[in-house]
């Protein structure tokens, strides 16, 4: 049984870039309690069996003591900030990485600092779902939210069918801009319905539902902008989270 962070002294609050604002009142401001990870929570990391995504959430969940909002029911956003506040918490914000310039193929290497060199978009109090964009070809009014835990689950199961994995493209691109879709024209839709418009869009109508799903979204951003010290080209590249992130060797 967890022990109540009243009782764990090395608990710690720290406030969900949601602001709660989308959790019905039940996380208000979006403060909740974190722990640090126990020798307990390793040896799930380090599991060679079983899903990864599945441990790495009952980490998670098993660190987040404010147990008010089910962990599968966390805006993406949140649950990615948790990561790195549990992380932080547990080895310490410090976190090498190693990048790839792509006009001379040399490494190039960055020790960040976490919270400080983590980029993070808050909700505000008019931060609503679900939020409509008008689709500039079809003409659709679509209501879209942010995914949670759940969706990014079900997104995975999608993505591994032996069907999905045997067509070309991306299996999960359609059916993860699908989960975003709330309402369609003002009728609330399943993610069937929402699959079935979307497989047909436009291509500017799909770009508008992910400009509009990265205005209203919430969390770390994770894309590094740097210079490459060789041969002085910029490098823009998605933080890669290695086994140094969940196993620091110093």
């Amino acid at each position: 049984m967890e022990t109540p962070a009243s009782q764990n002294p090395e608990a710690q609050k720290v406030q969900l870039p949601s602001r709660g604002y989308l959790y019905d009142g039940k996380m208000p401001d979006g403060w909740v309690d974190i722990r640090p990870m126990t020798t307990r929570e390793e040896s799930l990391l380090v599991s060679p069996k079983g899903d990864r995504y599945v441990l790495l959430n009952k980490v998670l969940d098993a660190c987040l003591l404010t147990k008010d909002v089910p962990m599968a029911d966390l805006v993406s956003g949140d649950r990615l900030f948790l990561l790195f506040a549990i992380r932080q918490l547990t080895y310490g914000g410090s976190y090498s990485v190693q990048l790839a310039c792509r006009s001379c193929q040399g490494p190039v290497r960055l020790t960040l600092e976490f919270p400080k060199d983590l980029s993070l978009r808050a909700l505000e109090p008019t931060d609503r779902e679900p939020f409509e964009v008008q689709l500039p070809v079809s003409g659709h009014k679509v209501g879209l939210r942010l995914l949670r835990t759940k969706d990014e689950t079900e997104i995975l199961r999608y993505a591994s069918r032996p069907s999905a994995l045997s067509s070309e493209g991306d299996p999960s691109y359609i059916y993860r801009l699908a989960r975003h879709i709330a309402t369609i024209d003002g009728a609330v839709v399943d993610p069937t319905a929402a699959m079935a418009l979307v497989e047909r869009l436009a291509g500017r109508d799909s770009l508008a539902i992910r400009l509009a799903v990265e205005q209203h979204d919430c969390g770390p951003d994770l894309m590094l902008d740097t210079v490459c010290s060789r041969c002085g080209s910029q490098v823009k590249e998605m933080m890669p989270l290695t086994e140094e992130f969940f196993r620091p060797s110093s």
